[in-house]
């Protein structure tokens, strides 16, 4: 695109991101995501969002919560929707314990919790103690 004149915005980039991470390519979705910050183009949340959606895809859920410590220290606010993918994917992985940290840094920015965060939390910990009873985990 840009060869053929064309300005690349973060529009563009957002709708190529997402395409790469609905089909599962997180390592070129990775290379034009950090490619971004090589043209000057800063990313906004919804692209981060998509990354943190690729990589709960391939069960990355390490570079997932990365993704949100580093939208921090860019000055970028993860909102509920940040905090929601990256709790849930933190939960299909089976990291009860990052997830419930990430639940209260949402809870002490001022964020709105969904009973689905929640819940994805409580299955993940019944999981882990082999019950399916989550009513009192």
């Amino acid at each position: 695109m840009e060869k053929a004149g064309q300005e690349v915005d973060v529009h563009t980039y957002g709708v190529l991101v997402r395409a790469l991470c609905m089909e599962g390519n997180m390592k070129d979705a990775r290379k034009l995501f950090h490619s971004m910050g090589e043209k000057g183009v800063k990313p906004s949340n919804v692209i981060y969002d998509m990354m943190i959606y690729g990589y709960g895809r391939e069960r990355s859920s390490y570079k997932a919560l990365k993704l949100i410590m580093e939208m921090r220290q860019k000055n970028l606010v993860p909102n509920s929707a940040s905090y929601g993918l990256t709790i849930r994917v933190l939960c299909k992985d089976d990291k009860c314990q990052e997830a419930e940290a990430l639940l209260d840094d949402m809870v002490r920015a001022g964020l709105q919790t969904s009973e689905s965060i929640c819940q994805a939390l409580l299955d993940a910990k019944a999981r882990l103690r082999g019950s399916t009873d989550v009513s009192f985990v």
